[in-house]
């Protein structure tokens, strides 16, 4: 297929990520640079990244990484005391935004 061919401008009935995973060689070199390829990639991402683990293991079974059972949860104060209570909510509140800071990687 050329550049100018028609068929390149057809529409796709591509509505899945799995429809677009394609077999990068079948054997030989090709498909052992890609595996090693993919190793170091992994290694990377697990040395570089907080949750790499997770990561990583998403990459492997080709599935989402679900980051809500890792993610901060702010927590409300339990006091009975008007004032104490207003009081910790405010210091959950900080902690809770220096948690999610920590945990998006933010600077």
């Amino acid at each position: 297929m050329n550049r100018l061919s028609p068929k390149r401008f057809e529409p796709h009935n591509k509505t899945k990520l799995s429809d677009y995973i394609y077999k990068i060689a079948s054997g030989g070199k090709q498909a052992g640079e890609f595996t090693e390829i993919m190793q170091n990639l992994f290694t990377y991402i697990q040395r570089t990244y907080v949750h790499g683990g997770e990561i990583q293991k998403a990459l492997d079974d080709k599935a989402e990484v679900d980051f809500s059972a890792i993610m901060p949860q702010r927590s409300p104060s339990t006091n009975e005391n008007v004032d104490l209570k207003a009081q910790e909510d405010e210091d959950y509140e900080t902690i809770f935004k220096a948690e999610l800071k920590l945990f998006s990687g933010e600077k």
